[in-house]
C-alpha cells in the first residue's frame, strides 16, 4: 500500500494551467486501464498522473485495490471542486464570447445626472435602436467621479463637461457631441426677463448662484465677468444645476445656464440668452490607453457619425 505524507497544500501556480478532464475520467470509472482507454493514454501515463497529483497535494485521493480504485473523501472533494472551476471557466469563455460579440456586449456607460433627463437617453436610444441585443450598464455621477472610475477601468465611457479636469484630459479620448449656448436665468418680473439678448456688463451688480470653482459653468461665468471687466458677487454655490435655476426662481440670486437643458426650465425662471460665443461642450470621454471591446467601439463610431463635434444630439 503507497503512503504519503499529508502535508498543508499551499497551492501551486502551476497546476491552474494543467488539464484535468483525465482526473474526472477517473473519478468517473474508478478503474485505471478503462479510464485510460476511454482517454486514449498509456495506462502508465495516467498512473504517472493520479501519482504526481497526489505527491503535490500531500495525500492521496483513490483506496486502492490492484488496478480498481475508489474515490476517497478527499478525492471527492477534489472532484466537485475541479467540477466548479470548470463550469467557471466554461462561464467565463462565453462571457468573453459575448463581451466580444460587436452586437450582444456590454458597456458600462455613465454620464453627469444634469445630463441624465435629456441628452443621455438620445444617444443610448441611438444606439440600442440598432443594436438592440446590446447591453448598457448606467451609473451617474460627477465627471470628476466619471473620470476617476474611467482610470480605474470601472467604466467603458462616459458623458460629461470634460473641461472640469484638464489635468486629466491628456489621459482621455474626448468627443464633442454637443454645444449649449449659455442663458442668464432670471425670476420672472426680474428686469431683464422679458429681453431676447442681454449683455453681460448690464448684471455687474447683481448677485450671482454659482458652481463651485472649477465646474465648466463657473468657468464661463469667470470668463463671461473678465471679458466684461465686472467682478461677480457670488452669494451661493451649488453643484447642482437644477439648484442654480430654482435659487434663481426665488430672486436669491441670478446664474449662467446651459439653454437647452429641459431639466433646469424650472417654473419661476426666465432664460435669457447671452451676447456671447462661449459654449458648454459635453463630450464622450473613454481612456485613451484601454482598447475597447468591439461593443464599445460601435458605439463611439456610430455616435461620432451621429452627432461627433459639429454635430447636435437633436431633441
Amino acid at each position: 500500500m503507497t503512503m504519503y505524507v499529508c502535508v498543508k497544500w499551499e497551492g501551486d501556480a502551476s497546476m491552474l494551467s494543467d488539464d484535468y478532464s483525465w482526473y474526472l475520467t477517473l473519478a468517473r470509472v474508478q478503474h485505471l486501464t478503462e479510464a485510460a482507454e476511454i482517454l486514449d493514454i498509456p495506462q502508465p501515463t495516467l498512473s504517472r498522473k493520479l501519482s504526481g497529483l497526489e505527491r503535490r497535494i500531500g495525500t492521496t485521493l483513490f483506496d486502492r485495490g490492484g488496478r480498481s480504485l475508489r474515490l476517497n473523501e478527499r478525492g471527492r472533494a477534489l472532484e466537485k471542486a475541479i467540477q466548479g472551476a470548470v463550469r467557471s471557466l466554461d462561464r467565463g469563455e462565453e462571457e468573453i464570447r459575448r463581451l466580444l460579440d460587436p452586437e450582444t456586449g456590454r458597456i458600462r456607460f455613465g454620464f453627469m445626472p444634469s445630463l441624465g433627463p435629456w441628452l443621455a437617453p438620445r444617444l443610448i436610444r441611438a444606439f440600442t435602436s440598432e443594436h438592440p441585443r446590446a447591453e448598457m450598464v448606467l451609473s451617474q455621477d460627477t465627471a470628476e467621479v466619471l473620470v476617476g472610475l474611467l482610470l480605474d477601468g470601472e467604466l467603458d465611457v462616459a458623458l460629461c463637461a470634460p473641461d472640469v479636469l484638464p489635468e486629466l484630459l491628456g489621459d482621455l479620448n474626448i468627443l464633442t457631441v454637443h454645444r449649449q449656448a449659455m442663458a442668464l436665468v432670471v425670476p420672472e418680473g426680474h428686469r431683464l426677463a422679458g429681453r431676447e439678448l442681454v449683455d453681460f456688463k448690464e448684471v455687474a451688480r447683481e448677485p450671482f448662484v454659482a458652481a463651485p470653482a472649477g465646474y465648466t459653468t463657473r468657468n464661463i461665468l469667470e470668463r463671461l465677468a473678465k471679458k466684461s471687466g465686472v467682478v461677480p458677487r457670488i452669494v451661493m454655490e451649488s453643484e447642482a444645476l437644477a439648484t442654480h435655476a430654482g435659487l434663481a426662481s426665488t430672486g436669491i440670486g441670478i446664474t449662467v445656464l446651459p439653454d437647452d437643458d429641459p431639466s433646469l426650465h424650472v417654473p419661476g425662471a426666465v432664460f435669457v440668452p447671452l451676447k456671447t460665443e462661449l459654449k458648454r461642450d459635453i463630450a464622450l470621454v473613454w481612456p485613451s490607453s484601454v482598447e475597447q471591446v468591439p461593443v464599445v467601439r460601435s458605439f463611439l463610431e456610430d455616435t461620432s457619425n451621429r452627432y461627433g463635434d459639429s454635430k447636435q444630439a437633436e431633441r
